[in-house]
């Protein structure tokens, strides 16, 4: 090295000789190769002349600041940032990332996509996109930084405030943790697709987030009608003196408010007397007249159950006789009523079949779409895929738990036995049909490769199968019927009227319908027991079997979620 600026500082330790070179070699002759020698001299002497260590973090920015008071911003800038490139080059990886975090990156799109510690995969299809101009040097630094992360660490740390902490040691604001971390997120589902660790960033940037989950709206009532509902106990001889739950409380409050409205409207106060009940027996009348007209009313099974419920806090024998009475005459106009159900599939018919054909496809449609629609579409075909091959209510299928309910096992899916919500009565176990394991699989994974199946299911047991997936907040059942309705047409209603299609057309008789569909007033709890191993088994399991033979899922695309 002829010119002075290729030489090595005097007393330049020879631990860090490689790197030095390999900085002054790839810098242009002139200012900028000054800028490395002089920084590297002078920076030797601070170290010594202040006892701190040669090229650490700390050094550097005390002896970029200390510069500043000695010579221009610019030049001292200069200095800092040559004495940051040499100390990249070393092998220390915390420092490497100790130092990005406080001086900018200028490597260009290619550079960074060259590093060491890129994977071939990620580089070649990298390399290919910037020639398509479909990425940008921002959503690369991203990338950059959380393959710098696994470089160091050897894995993405598992806890959100983990990955936040391995991310930066000086952490800026949330918006902007949230934008980096949602950028590496796509990064890594476009260049290293079906990788777990894109689902690990989501989780960790939906925990930067505030809370936005709202309660449920509550009715605004008044402490009247709130005593009243507290106050009310169950008359029935098996739960006699019990509370009501709070699912019956909510219905009693809203059939309480109704009942004061109308009265309000009728310049009267609240209060269930004969007067008040016949002015709300009128106005009742009324809204299903309008429903049996065609227009927006009440229907008979509404009627009757709204007089139930209000029956139930009048003290006069003679007026609550009167009310049940006349809930008897609307349960019998319901009678002659189709169910709402009913008029659904008169107009659209389907059957169980025909419902399962429609896992595949949102199934399938879920890999083209963005992350939270993807989890809406597998969320939503992983209900679909147990309704269609298990009669579960609703409210039991939202509490389904991974791990718990929902079991793993080599070459698909247990459902364990579980008391259902409306009986109390415990479900049979089952292995689910092997074409029921692709949607399962795919509401497990949320996008990542079946790979990490295991890894991912041990993280998520005790999860809701109907939640999401980042923060492991169970969604309610109305979203699952929205959902259903928008994506399939159907609401889970249907699905246990189609079951009882279903088994009838096979052969079995209203007591073996009964069974399979846990219906409390058909037979006894001793009946119950009896049958459940033999009539369940054969009928239900049949009717499985029969479902299984009908209908194919195991296509090309859903492949990738089979193990």
């Amino acid at each position: 090295m002829g010119h002075k600026l290729n030489r090595i500082p005097e007393n330049w330790p020879q631990a860090w000789r490689r790197e030095y070179i390999s900085v002054i070699s790839e810098t242009p002759d002139g200012p900028r190769k000054s800028h490395v020698f002089n920084a590297a001299k002078r920076h030797v002497e601070y170290c010594t002349a202040n006892n701190r260590p040669l090229l650490a973090c700390q050094s550097i920015l005390e002896h970029g600041r200390q510069l500043r008071g000695e010579i221009s911003s610019e030049i001292a800038g200069a200095y800092a940032f040559a004495l940051a490139r040499i100390a990249w080059k070393g092998r220390d990886k915390a420092l490497r990332d100790q130092l990005h975090e406080h001086f900018a990156d200028k490597r260009t799109p290619e550079q960074i996509l060259q590093a060491d510690y890129v994977p071939r995969q990620a580089r070649l299809i990298g390399l290919r996109s910037l020639v398509l101009q479909e990425l940008s040097r921002r959503d690369l630094v991203a990338f950059d930084l959380y393959l710098r992360v696994v470089d160091r660490l050897g894995e993405l740390p598992a806890s959100p405030s983990a990955i936040v902490s391995a991310f930066w040691s000086h952490p800026p604001g949330n918006r902007h943790q949230c934008a980096i971390l949602g950028k590496a997120a796509a990064m890594i589902d476009l260049l290293l697709p079906g990788h777990v660790d894109a689902n690990s960033l989501r989780i960790a940037q939906r925990a930067l987030r505030p809370d936005t989950h709202r309660p449920g709206k509550t009715r605004c009532t008044d402490p009247e009608i709130d005593t009243l509902v507290e106050s009310a106990r169950q008359v029935t001889r098996s739960a006699r003196g019990r509370p009501y739950s709070k699912k019956k409380k909510a219905e009693q409050r809203g059939v309480l408010i109704r009942f004061k409205t109308v009265l309000e409207a009728s310049g009267r106060s609240f209060a269930l007397d004969r007067p008040s009940i016949d002015i709300f027996a009128v106005h009742t009348f009324k809204k299903f007249r309008s429903q049996r007209d065609g227009k927006e009313g009440w229907s008979a099974i509404y009627a009757a159950r709204t007089f139930e419920t209000l029956a139930t806090f009048v003290s006069d024998p003679t007026l609550r006789q009167d009310l049940l009475d006349d809930a008897a005459d609307y349960h019998t106009e319901a009678d002659k009523e189709p169910k709402a159900k009913e008029r659904v599939l008169s107009k659209r018919p389907t059957t169980l079949p025909d419902l399962f054909r429609k896992v595949g496809r949102l199934v399938q449609m879920a890999p083209k779409t963005r992350p939270k629609s993807r989890a809406r579409l597998v969320n939503t075909a992983a209900a679909l895929a147990l309704l269609c091959v298990y009669p579960l209510r609703r409210a039991d299928l939202i509490d389904l738990r991974f791990g718990e309910d929902l079991i793993r096992v080599l070459g698909g899916w247990c459902l364990a036995s579980l008391p259902t919500q409306k009986t109390g009565l415990h479900t049979e176990p089952l292995r689910l049909p092997d074409e029921n394991t692709p949607a399962l699989d795919a509401a497990l994974l949320q996008g990542a490769s079946a790979k990490y199946l295991w890894k991912i299911y041990s993280e998520r047991c005790g999860q809701c199968l109907w939640a999401d997936w980042k923060t492991g907040r169970q969604h309610s059942a109305s979203l699952l019927t929205q959902n259903l309705k928008s994506l399939v047409e159907y609401s889970p209603h249907i699905f246990r009227t189609l079951w009882a299609d279903h088994l009838v057309a096979n052969g079995a008789d209203r007591e073996k319908v009964s069974v399979v569909l846990q219906h409390r007033s058909l037979i006894s709890q001793k009946d119950y027991e009896v049958l459940a191993s033999k009539l369940r088994l054969s009928q239900g399991i049949a009717a499985l079997a029969k479902i299984g033979d009908d209908t194919s899922l195991n296509g090309p695309a859903l492949g990738q979620y089979c193990v």
